[in-house]
């Protein structure tokens, strides 16, 4: 019995680590979304935590070991989809995936600096604990993206 193939769809990553809805764009426009892409996906996950996670969190304590975990994996999750959505919207090689991936890494990483010092300079309480934890998730989450373009690219292509 034969699986049926996956059409590949318009938000996939190819072979060469590119979005197919990107591909044939000129790649001067391709730079030009690469930040915009990645904030895109960024804001699915969070709209997808807005729906869902944050109705059935409601019962726990903000400080909950729950929702502290809970919150660290979609920040996780989100800094994790801001680097590849990113690297897979840049016209770079496939062998040159892996130097994008680690330079969107690090507007990732202005991007947590920045949006954290808003939270502590507008915030009128702080709670260490939710800081820390989550600083370190989107950190982590940074690197996760790093390592699965990494991972991704350093595969031999298959052959048809």
């Amino acid at each position: 019995m034969e699986t049926k193939q996956k059409k590949p769809g318009k938000l996939d990553i190819d072979e060469n680590y590119d979005l197919r809805l990107v591909k044939t764009w000129n790649p001067a426009l391709r730079w030009l979304l690469t930040l915009p892409a990645g904030l895109i996906a960024m804001l699915i996950i969070q709209l997808a935590y807005g729906f869902i996670v944050r109705r059935i969190l409601s019962n726990f304590d903000e400080a909950s070991t729950v929702s502290i975990i809970v919150n660290c994996f979609f920040l996780f999750a989100k800094y994790a989809m801001l680097v590849v959505a990113m690297t897979a919207t840049t016209p770079v090689a496939r062998a040159k995936k892996k130097l994008a991936s680690i330079i969107c890494a690090i507007i990732a990483a202005i991007i947590l600096c920045g949006s954290t010092l808003l939270v502590v300079h507008f915030a009128d309480s702080i709670n260490q604990t939710i800081m820390i934890s989550t600083a370190v998730a989107s950190l982590l989450g940074i690197l996760f993206g790093v390592w699965h373009v990494s991972t991704s690219t350093s595969k031999p292509l298959e052959q048809e």
